[in-house]
């Protein structure tokens, strides 16, 4: 199922807020394939940033920082965010 509209929870990476409009959870089958600790960037690409989480991981694929909403993409390119970064 996906998340979007209603359900804007902020957090933050590099010390900058984060709000995610548009997410995906990816439930992990077995906790060994979640490859990543809580909170950090396992996968950047064009449209998404997947993040990991204690029972899989999520796709964010909107979100908005200091200016309009944009695709989750678009925010890391521009942001300069990597795999490796972490959430708070």
């Amino acid at each position: 199922s996906e998340f979007s509209g209603h359900w804007e929870p902020l957090t933050t990476i590099n010390g900058a807020k984060l709000k995610i409009f548009d997410a995906t959870p990816l439930p992990a089958r077995d906790p060994k394939g979640i490859a990543g600790k809580v909170g950090e960037v396992v996968v950047v690409d064009a449209d998404s940033v997947t993040v990991a989480c204690a029972d899989g991981r999520i796709k964010l694929t909107r979100v908005q920082a200091d200016g309009p909403k944009v695709g989750a993409g678009e925010w890391a390119a521009s942001a300069k965010i990597e795999k490796g970064a972490r959430f708070s």
